[in-house]
């Protein structure tokens, strides 16, 4: 695993992220496969986030980016999370 991390680039934010930013999912994406969480360097359960539709609150991320990267199904993404009707866990 340690090697799929340095070709996505480590784990440490990316600097160029706006203050605020989170993993934010797409419920209907979502296959449920686990790839987002079994990548996660800090052990987040990213599916639970996913399957739900969630931004992924957890304070232990780091938003390095692994969970988007790994997606095959394209449900994660970075960014603010949404100001009206936004879900947060």
């Amino acid at each position: 695993m340690s090697r799929l991390i340095d070709w996505l680039g480590g784990t440490e934010p990316d600097p160029r992220l706006a203050e605020g930013q989170r993993v934010n999912a797409d419920a209907d994406r979502c296959i449920q496969c686990g790839i987002c969480g079994y990548n996660c360097p800090v052990g987040i359960q990213v599916r639970d986030y996913a399957r739900q539709g969630l931004t992924v609150t957890d304070t232990a991320c780091i938003l390095c980016g692994n969970c988007v990267a790994v997606c095959p199904r394209g449900t994660l993404s970075i960014g603010l999370p949404e100001v009206s009707g936004e879900k947060m866990l």
